[in-house]
């Protein structure tokens, strides 16, 4: 039998049992209201998460193994360098396994340098620039991968990542030949600013028949030289049939919809069901044109358009059933 000081003991120790448990409990149910929250949209499993970096790209792909990929790093300031943090911690990133620099320009390599010295970089796949130090921030960001020792390649159209459950292939520059438009970009004494934003590759995903177009800043040239080869049956001879191009379900907007790309001829024939435009609010560019926006409403009249100014970052998720979900960061 209990004392009565005993028994005492014994009701304050249930109570206070009572009161942790009651707590931890509390606490992780706001844990998950929290990750749950339209500011903080991580999805499990495979999901797309175009970063809102403003009038840049950034766009993060978690595979369902484990595995990701980053296509660029919006440009340097602490608010777009939290926000792509935002996402790494969220689903607890401490690597990234396959780093893509699209081109030289500072809105998307901004941040490049602090990423590869604060997270473990495995790859990186980079432009083939000779005259590197023309562009300081992009010279500071290949310096910083040699200097972590990062494995680094020349992106080019016979890149291919590929499993079971997903497949990526670079389409996008031709050969670094001297037919290749590596080639013929290192041999201008000043390139053009659409010369350097046509250094982007054009990248193919597809994950449980759901396909995505990435685009960097792209133009019409490649856009051009990208449906040349597909109409020769170049991009079957390299991906085999694993490609499709025909009505693709999202399309990653080059060049943040300006109208120097994203020709009609292009948009017939990938159509998009959605197309994401990373952009920054009220930008000095003009950006999206209204006529690229026009253009890619007359493709299809079940498009949707997505804008980061918009929506803020925008997480697409893919299910073990290829039902697809859209997370908006807000509207």
């Amino acid at each position: 039998m209990l004392t009565k000081d005993k028994a005492k003991r014994f009701a304050t120790f249930l109570f206070l049992s009572i009161c942790a448990f009651a707590l931890a409990f509390f606490l992780g149910s706001c844990e998950d209201e929290q990750i749950e929250s339209p500011d903080f949209p991580y999805v499990q499993g495979f999901s797309v998460n175009y970063i809102d970096v403003g009038n840049g790209d950034c766009i993060f792909i978690r595979f369902p193994d484990g595995k990701n990929l980053m296509i660029d790093c919006g440009a340097r300031s602490d608010k777009n360098y939290k926000e792509i943090t935002r996402f790494l911690d969220g689903y607890s990133i401490k690597s990234i396994d396959w780093l893509v620099l699209t081109h030289p320009d500072v809105d998307h390599v901004g941040n490049a340098e602090k990423i590869i010295k604060s997270y473990d970089v495995k790859n990186a796949f980079i432009p083939d620039v000779y005259a590197i130090e023309e562009y300081p921030t992009f010279f500071k960001t290949v310096n910083a991968l040699n200097e972590k020792g990062v494995q680094t390649k020349i992106s080019q159209m016979y890149t291919q990542i590929a499993t079971q459950d997903y497949f990526l292939a670079f389409l996008s520059p031709s050969s670094r030949g001297a037919g290749g438009y590596y080639g013929e970009f290192n041999a201008l004494v000043q390139p053009s600013d659409s010369a350097v934003n046509d250094l982007s590759p054009i990248i193919y995903l597809e994950y449980k028949s759901v396909r995505f177009l990435f685009t960097g800043d792209a133009g019409y040239k490649q856009e051009e030289i990208l449906l040349e080869n597909v109409n020769a049956g170049l991009i079957k001879a390299i991906h085999g049939d694993r490609v499709d191009l025909y009505d693709v379900d999202f399309l990653k907007v080059a060049h943040h919809g300006a109208d120097d790309c994203t020709s009609e001829e292009f948009l017939q024939v990938v159509k998009p069901k959605y197309a994401v435009i990373s952009v920054g609010a009220q930008n000095n560019y003009g950006h999206p044109s209204y006529v690229t926006l026009n253009r890619i409403l007359e493709c299809s009249q079940d498009v949707t358009i997505l804008r980061t100014d918009v929506s803020g970052s925008i997480t697409v998720g893919v299910d073990l059933d290829g039902d697809v979900s859209i997370i908006k960061q807000s509207d």
